[in-house]
This record gives structure tokens, C-alpha cells and sequence, in this order.
């Protein structure tokens, strides 16, 4: 939860939608433009599809990670990080963020330190 806003995507597990084949594309790129890789997700958006996104703009020594629903991904991340110390340093050195248009579906509270 956020606020009084409960967002869909913001879960480990995904709720299986059986009449698609595909539930949705995750795509990260630089600031540039430039795709740094993708998903075709089956099975609805999880957070370990986001988590691996995470990893590769890791790998590609981004200093920022946006994602529609940061707030609630960061404490994932931080968990995955305690759990395997291979991640620790992958939520700690880089900085996260709302996009514009999905910040404002956010709780105030979310949206100023995000």
C-alpha cells in the first residue's frame, strides 16, 4: 500500500491472467534512449522481472532506477539484498525515483522523498 492507493504491480507473485498470452513488456534504457534489455512478460508484472532490470542498469553503472512503483520496490530490493550479498550494493549505490505521471497516483508522503 501506498497511501490509500493499492497498486497492482506492486507484488513478488503475479496474478496469472489466463486469456493473454502476454501480460505486458518491461523495457529499460538509458537516458539516451538506448535499450539496456527487456521482457516479454506471460504471467503479469513481478518484482523479479523488475529486480533483473534493476541488475542490468546496475551492471551498466546507472546512477538512477525508476520504476512506476519505487516505493514499494525498494523494500523488495533491500530484502534481496539482505538475503544475497551479491545484490547489498545494487539497492544501496543506486538512488530510485517515481516517473511524473505515476507519482501522482502515489500518497503524498511517497511522492516527495521519491
Amino acid at each position: 500500500m501506498c497511501g490509500n492507493a493499492a497498486f497492482k504491480a506492486a507484488r513478488v507473485d503475479s496474478s496469472k491472467v489466463s486469456k493473454l498470452d502476454r501480460t505486458g513488456l518491461l523495457v529499460s534504457c538509458c537516458r539516451h534512449g538506448l535499450v539496456l534489455g527487456a521482457i516479454d512478460m506471460t504471467q503479469g508484472e513481478t518484482f523479479s522481472h523488475v529486480h533483473f532490470m534493476h541488475r542490468l542498469c546496475n551492471e551498466a553503472q546507472c546512477y538512477y532506477f525508476c520504476y512506476d512503483v519505487f516505493c514499494q520496490y525498494k523494500k523488495f530490493a533491500a530484502r534481496v539484498g539482505n538475503a544475497f550479498p551479491q545484490f547489498k550494493a545494487m539497492s544501496e549505490e543506486m538512488d530510485g525515483y517515481l516517473p511524473r505521471m505515476h507519482a501522482k497516483a502515489h500518497h503524498f508522503s511517497c511522492q516527495v522523498p521519491f
